[in-house]
């Protein structure tokens, strides 16, 4: 699915599912070496679900490596007994060929039948992979439409990431027609159901609305996740006092976060905090050290920042000729304030 304004998988175990064999129990427990032989034994006795976490012990590479062929042989079993998480790893091996041939038809009827099986959270992956392959073009773009059809199941299915799409969908108006109020009802469901880009996706919405408040909280749980976006406008809530009052320190640590996740605007941001104080202590060896990140890495801010460090000799050797470089970079991609600094230099 798309990310931000693009997962988090839900599992849960039926009530006395860990009483059905001692293999689950120790899968469960994620004690992979010792579940292998009772899953085994387990799946000979009829027992599907085993059958199903020893497909995925092969498929996942928990005891060391995939073993695509014996993943293939019990996530078998297991979609034939009507397993939908276990129809859709299967599809996942048809799908990019894992010790098979590449056949995207088997693997679409695989994951129709995981979506088709109904089952709240566990049909939300086979729904979600079956929209991804209607959106591929795959059966003509005049199909392309059934990506929304089962993104929607997906989202009725308790699938986080699906509402988020829906919102996505209907913000941009790509097969629904815009709705804006609309898209944030849907990524509102979506950030309930914990969806990492659902809440990325709902903090921008609120963000646009000016909730400051909940905006925050939507967006730190996905800064949390390492959603680089989110952690930048969860510091400029708290920097600029949006929600209610400043606090630096917070904005250092989402900028942090949203730095190490390679969103340039926050390292510039996290620079400045340093060059002022602000939530720590007067740093010009950092403040130098995100400017400089900050602008190698595109951000036209970041080279306006690291141009007036040169200027002054901060943190940085003075060199007013290189400074003078880095405006007409920021200058050249768009940044207003560095044309404008260019303006006023050559008026003088």
């Amino acid at each position: 699915m798309r990310g931000i304004w693009g997962l988090v998988l839900v599992v849960l175990m039926p009530f006395g599912a860990l009483a059905q064999g001692v293999g689950l129990d120790l899968y469960n427990a994620s004690k992979f070496q010792e579940a292998q032989k009772p899953l085994i034994a387990e799946c000979a006795a009829d027992k599907k679900q085993s059958c199903e976490a020893l497909g995925d012990l092969y498929f996942y590479g928990d005891l060391g490596q995939s073993d695509y062929e014996q993943a293939k042989k019990y996530l078998n079993i297991a979609c034939d007994a009507n397993l939908p998480s276990a129809c859709n790893n299967l599809g996942l091996i048809f799908q990019n060929g894992y010790g098979v041939t590449n056949d995207i038809k088997t693997a679409t009827d695989l994951f129709k039948k995981s979506c088709d099986l109904n089952v709240k959270y566990d049909s939300v992956k086979g729904c979600e992979n079956l929209a991804l392959v209607y959106r591929s073009g795959f059966f003509g773009e005049e199909e392309k439409p059934k990506e929304a059809l089962y993104t929607q199941k997906s989202c009725d299915l308790l699938g986080g990431d699906g509402c988020s799409e829906i919102g996505l969908m209907y913000k941009d108006g790509r097969i629904f027609k815009q709705d804006i109020e609309k898209s944030g009802q849907y990524m509102k469901r979506a950030c309930e159901l914990k969806s990492v880009a659902g809440c990325g996706n709902f903090g921008l919405f609120l963000y646009s609305k000016q909730d400051y408040i909940n905006s925050l909280k939507a967006s730190d749980f996905a800064c949390q996740y390492g959603v680089a976006i989110s952690c930048l406008y969860a510091g400029v809530i708290e920097e600029d006092g949006k929600a209610g009052k400043q606090d630096y320190q917070g904005a250092i640590k989402h900028y942090s976060i949203g730095c190490d996740n390679e969103n340039f605007d926050a390292c510039n941001n996290l620079s400045l905090l340093y060059k002022k104080g602000l939530g720590t202590q007067v740093n010009f060896e950092n403040a130098f050290y995100y400017a400089q990140k900050a602008c190698e890495n595109g951000s036209s801010d970041g080279c306006v920042n690291l141009a007036i460090l040169y200027s002054n000799g901060v943190g940085v050797a003075r060199n007013q000729e290189f400074a003078d470089k880095l405006m007409v970079t920021a200058c050249n991609g768009g940044n207003k304030i560095a044309c404008a600094n260019l303006k006023e230099k050559q008026r003088n």
